[in-house]
């Protein structure tokens, strides 16, 4: 899969639509977001080639962002930028300033969320190091974000992290997302 893209609030499912519709990309799948079951919403167009293109809302938070999956990365690439260029998601280094320049604890929750679901397929050391330092908030929720937000990146290397808040978190709830965060990158970890 390519990396997932970020989209701004207003870039939702409908221009997606129109976007997908304009360059004749049939529908193949559209499932709609249910946060009381668990579903993220999710959308894929088929193109030529073994190629799809998915509109997602996550399930816990209605983020929406896109991604591609196809044969190989140069497949994708230039449909990549094309929808880049017509959908105009988060830049990183936007995302980074972002994150960098807020003071409130409810925007760096957020913005820890948009990190994370932008990540890059491998490490990349401004997505870790952001997320790392939420997960050392002084706030609980912010904490809870952070342990939360490792999920979307699948890094391994946040696991030490996460087992130092499963075992020493001082917020009882906090230390629980832990401990079923640690749990989920086991079982995928022995899935593989």
């Amino acid at each position: 899969m390519s990396d997932r893209h970020v989209l701004h609030p207003e870039v939702g499912k409908t221009v997606v639509s129109e976007f997908a519709r304009l360059l004749n990309w049939p529908m193949v799948e559209d499932v709609e977001r249910n946060r009381d079951e668990n579903v993220d919403g999710l959308t894929e167009w088929e193109l030529p080639n073994e190629i799809s293109f998915f509109y997602c809302e996550d399930s816990d938070f209605g983020i929406p962002y896109f991604a591609f999956t196809g044969p190989h990365q140069r497949a994708v690439a230039p449909l990549v930028a094309q929808a880049q260029a017509a959908l105009t998601p988060w830049k990183l280094d936007e995302l980074f300033r972002k994150y960098d320049e807020t003071n409130n604890d409810q925007e760096l929750a957020e913005t820890t969320l948009l990190v994370a679901i932008a990540a890059p397929n491998i490490l990349h050391e401004g997505v870790f190091s952001r997320i790392c330092t939420s997960m050392n908030s002084e706030n609980e929720n912010v904490r809870w974000v952070g342990v939360w937000s490792t999920t979307y990146t699948g890094y391994q290397e946040f696991l030490p992290h996460i087992q130092r808040m499963c075992e020493s978190d001082p917020v009882d709830w906090v230390k629980r997302r832990a401990q079923s965060v640690l749990a989920a990158f086991n079982q995928v970890d022995g899935d593989q």
